[in-house]
């Protein structure tokens, strides 16, 4: 079910402005089919290896905001932690006078 609703999602995910990052255990899956909606919505997924068809990291291709990736204790499980390193920039508030 929640792979017929991923479409749905991937075009609200490109839609909203911003840099954004869809991330987490998805339970299915990816396959070539899914890497070529990736392909059509100019969305990355910058998880290779073992823990790639799961646990999933998707960013637009234009974004730019994860410098590198690395998995941990890949033997463990079938699941992975997933270390990500963000390019993001710091957003500086006001400073409130009292």
């Amino acid at each position: 079910m929640f792979f017929n609703k991923f479409p749905i999602l991937l075009e609200r995910f490109v839609g909203a402005s911003g840099h954004h990052l869809l991330t987490g255990d998805f339970s299915f899956h990816v396959d070539d089919c899914t890497d070529h909606l990736l392909d059509s919505h100019n969305l990355i997924q910058h998880v290779s290896g073992p823990p790639h068809t799961l646990d999933l990291r998707i960013t637009r291709t234009c974004d730019g905001i994860i410098e590198n990736w690395s998995t941990l204790n890949p033997h463990l499980s079938d699941h992975s932690a997933i270390q990500s390193r963000l390019l993001l920039a710091r957003l500086r508030l006001p400073n409130l006078k009292r």
